[in-house]
């Protein structure tokens, strides 16, 4: 067991962290408290709390915190990004925009708020928008499965099956155990050949 000094903010904030990786939601919450109470103003604590409590679907709390963070640290493009993710769960896809769009200012390749701002277009059936954030956002890091998938999906949405097989295809080589990417795949591929799902 880890042994730490209660009044050490930062371990509490790490073994909080190391405690949302592992899923293990309520424990996180509890140490990344515990470390604010020690430092209000830990933006990093903070945020690691707000997503925390995102994970939970507790968007309101996570809002609060990322809110919080930004007081503290007003042009902080993850606090930003994780704030508008928040607002895109409770499908304020506004308020998601202008957090996003802020953060995308404030770096024109953070490929968190490309990825989500996308999803928000997604989310708006604004698939050539969506496409061209998730295009940005696979320009930016290594090719991921998840936001292949999405695009896969803005293209299926659109009409446009060739690519949505295509994208599918690259997502199912990247993550071949994953079951939805197979389904979208056969859909996809079933759509474009004449079939109907």
């Amino acid at each position: 067991a880890l042994v730490i000094n209660p009044r050490y903010a930062n371990a509490l904030n790490n073994r909080g962290s190391a405690y949302y990786h592992k899923r293990n939601y309520d424990q996180a919450i509890q140490d990344l408290t515990d470390a604010l109470k020690i430092d209000s103003a830990f933006v990093m604590a903070l945020n690691n709390r707000g997503n925390a409590y995102h994970a939970k679907g507790l968007y309101d709390r996570a809002i609060a915190d990322f809110t919080e963070s930004l007081r503290i640290r007003p042009n902080d493009g993850d606090s930003l990004n994780w704030r508008g993710n928040a607002y895109n769960s409770k499908g304020e896809y506004d308020r998601a925009m202008i957090d996003l769009s802020a953060a995308l200012r404030i770096d024109p390749r953070n490929l968190n708020a490309l990825t989500t701002r996308g999803n928000v277009y997604y989310n708006q059936k604004e698939y050539d928008r969506a496409i061209a954030d998730f295009t940005a956002a696979l320009g930016v890091g290594p090719a991921n499965a998840g936001t292949l998938n999405w695009r896969g999906a803005a293209y299926y949405y659109k009409g446009d099956f060739e690519r949505a097989v295509a994208d599918y295809t690259e997502a199912l080589r990247l993550d071949p155990g994953n079951a939805w990417t197979r389904e979208n795949l056969q859909k996809a591929r079933d759509a474009r050949d004449g079939g109907r799902w």
